[in-house]
């Protein structure tokens, strides 16, 4: 909106924002939003995502590893992906070449904005898949830990529905969203921060973890589960198998939002459930004092569940499964 606003009435980006508030009857504040600094960066970052997207709309092969992958061009657009091209600015270090971009957007829906990109290879066969460029981001960008990536397109759809899916990468985020879960975020990485739980706070109440199948999904899940109980969530998991994760699976089922759901509605669990089971499952075979320590590692768990007629449901859960 503020883009044509800024052709149409020929001024800058904050004149922009005062013409969009007085259409929109919204009170108007001179205390600017982002410095001068700040809006050269993103029209910076605006200008090179343009040029990536009609680079990879040029180039077949990049195009074509999308395509295998389920996506189209109506998603390339959506999403405003992109692709470095061998001579990008001239940088002498031209590392991101040839590499699948990603913009991380801030704002909501269509009007969002690049405030930072990630970096995909498409060679399979490479240690490092992605990379975070030190140079396209925003002054304020304070590392993709303090976002989730799709938030711009899931958070009406989240709210409204009071639940949200994370997965962990950009193509699981867009193979979702293109199945019919829009409510669905990626927290770009097997790690949970503090700032992403933030995000969804007054949002939704309920989470689903629907992480890769390999072992560093896996073992990241009790943390993020544990966190999220921490702030009040009730905590899904969604399993894979090992060499799986969500993009593979959509592209398997078509993208066809009922076999998906099916498919969620048959493996899903209950988050601290499982973390309690497998805990107490050892209990038997323990030596008393490592049973001791079982018990206050659950303990510790389940009294810092904010709701207490929760914490109530789950020691009366334990207490069931010690007798």
């Amino acid at each position: 909106m503020f883009d044509f606003i800024q052709e149409i009435d020929d001024v800058d980006l904050p004149g922009a924002i005062k013409k969009a508030c007085e259409i929109t009857h919204i009170e108007y504040t001179n205390t600017p939003m982002y410095s001068e600094d700040e809006i050269k960066c993103i029209k910076k970052l605006r200008n090179r995502n343009i040029k990536y997207t009609n680079e990879l709309l040029s180039d077949d092969e990049a195009l074509d590893y999308l395509y295998d992958r389920g996506l189209d061009e109506d998603d390339i657009k959506k999403w405003r992906l992109g692709l470095v091209p061998d001579n990008r600015d001239n940088r002498p270090n031209n590392y991101l070449a040839g590499r699948l971009a990603f913009p991380i957007m801030f704002g909501k829906d269509e009007n969002s904005y690049c405030i930072g990109m990630a970096y995909r290879t498409l060679d399979e066969a490479s240690e490092c898949k992605y990379v975070y460029d030190c140079v396209d981001k925003t002054p304020s960008f304070k590392g993709r830990n303090a976002y989730l990536y799709g938030l711009n397109y899931a958070k009406a759809a989240a709210k409204k529905s009071g639940s949200i899916i994370i997965v962990e990468g950009y193509m699981d985020a867009i193979s979702m969203h293109k199945t019919g879960y829009i409510n669905t975020v990626a927290s770009m990485g097997t790690e949970l921060a503090a700032t992403q739980i933030d995000l969804l706070k007054g949002a939704v109440n309920k989470v689903y973890l629907f992480w890769d199948g390999d072992k560093p999904g896996v073992d990241a899940v009790p943390k993020a589960i544990i966190s999220l109980i921490k702030n009040g969530f009730e905590v899904f998991v969604i399993p894979l198998l090992a060499d799986k994760d969500p993009a593979d699976l959509c592209l398997e089922f078509e993208f066809d939002k009922k076999k998906m759901a099916r498919y969620i509605k048959k493996n899903c669990f209950i988050g601290l459930r499982d973390i309690i089971d497998k805990k107490l499952s050892l209990f038997e075979n323990m030596v008393l004092s490592l049973q001791t320590d079982i018990f206050k590692e659950i303990n510790e768990i389940i009294l810092n569940i904010p709701d207490a007629a929760t914490r109530e449901i789950y020691l009366s859960f334990v207490r069931k499964r010690l007798l």
